[in-house]
């Protein structure tokens, strides 16, 4: 009767493939509520300051000149410079007239205020007459894509929430959760506007607006999960068939995002009738104890090593790979890829068995 033997081993180990833990993100990176009476340093004020005001949780800006209408501009550390990250802003205006206004987050070189040919858009919301309807209205843009319209004037003068998020080169927009526009290409932003770039106008082409805060986090990179398909075992065959215990490791594993990877051996199979129990375990390192043991009057032995790979980010694969030990060295030959090596004396931890 030919039985399978298959050992339940739950020692866990880390093997470190390599360094680069994936980020879980920093819900802090910036914030302002504009809950003070000043403009907080992170900004630099342009155009006529006095039509800017800060006070009861709100920046405030208005057409307080024929001339020009104010804005703010942030500094250097206000977005990040690595990695993607997500900004959320909450806008309101109270108005929309010819030119209109909003919040410009853009590349900052080459940028030139007055010639929009320079301006290098990631994310854009802007409320006013916009060709080339020339009706009140609201645009939200996602760097180089779909422009989402609204007219109901109940949508335009509501206190909105827009969320942009800025991953692997893309930009995708929500307004009050709900998806607007992208993933579309974008530059990456450094740089937040906040008014009209262009500085002459007649005092009506200005859309009075609010902004309540601004958040700014980081985001984790999209996590890619171990890949175990390649996975071999470090020793193919055990030979000679001299009883001793061999140790045996997972090689061949990858992860895509250069994580750190756990392997898990799950359980061990055994095909021959003539185990013992103690022919296979596992040590807390990630590696196989066999037996280089067969039955004399059978055809060889092969173990099944099956295992878990997880990486740090929670993604996993399973896999298996096999060890043979040859009836002889003219017959049976290896089953699992690797070197041959001779057999050799290691301890091991306790198993659990169940066979089948």
């Amino acid at each position: 009767m030919h039985r399978t033997n298959t050992f339940l081993i739950g020692f866990v180990s880390a093997v470190a493939l390599a360094a680069g833990p994936v980020s879980a993100g920093d819900p802090g990176y910036f914030s302002d509520d504009f809950g003070g009476t000043v403009l907080g340093s992170a900004w630099t004020a342009s155009g006529p300051t006095e039509s800017i005001t800060v006070g009861g949780g709100k920046l405030s800006l208005s057409r307080g000149s024929a001339t020009n209408f104010p804005s703010i501009t942030s500094g250097s550390d206000v977005l990040p410079t690595t990695g993607n990250f997500s900004l959320e802003i909450a806008v309101q205006y109270s108005s929309l007239e010819g030119h209109g206004d909003g919040v410009l987050v853009y590349n900052s070189t080459g940028f030139n205020a007055q010639n929009p040919a320079t301006w290098d858009m990631s994310m854009w919301i802007w409320g006013g007459y916009v060709p080339p309807t020339w009706q009140d209205q609201l645009f939200v843009q996602a760097g180089s894509g779909v422009t989402e319209n609204i007219f109901d004037p109940s949508a335009l003068l509501a206190a909105n929430v827009y969320r942009f998020e800025y991953v692997d080169g893309e930009v995708t927009a929500w307004l009050n959760g709900d998806l607007v526009a992208g993933p579309d290409p974008s530059p990456r932003p450094d740089t937040i506007f906040i008014g009209n770039p262009f500085v002459s106008g007649g005092s009506a082409d200005w859309s009075d607006f609010s902004v309540d805060y601004i958040n700014v986090e980081t985001i984790g990179a999209t996590n890619t999960a171990p890949d175990a398909s390649g996975a071999s075992a470090s020793i193919a065959s055990l030979w000679p068939v001299n009883n001793k215990m061999v140790a045996v490791s997972i090689d061949g594993v990858t992860d895509a995002d250069g994580d750190d990877v756990t392997i898990t051996i799950d359980s061990i199979e055994i095909d021959d009738a003539s185990y013992d129990e103690s022919d296979a375990a596992a040590n807390g390192d990630s590696t196989a104890q066999l037996r280089a043991s067969r039955a004399g009057n059978g055809t060889g032995r092969t173990y099944t090593i099956h295992f878990t790979a997880t990486d740090a980010s929670g993604g996993s694969d399973s896999g298996s790979v096999t060890v043979s030990v040859a009836h002889d060295q003219g017959n049976g030959k290896a089953k699992g890829r690797g070197k041959a090596a001779g057999g050799q004396s290691s301890s091991w931890g306790e198993i659990k068995r169940s066979v089948q």
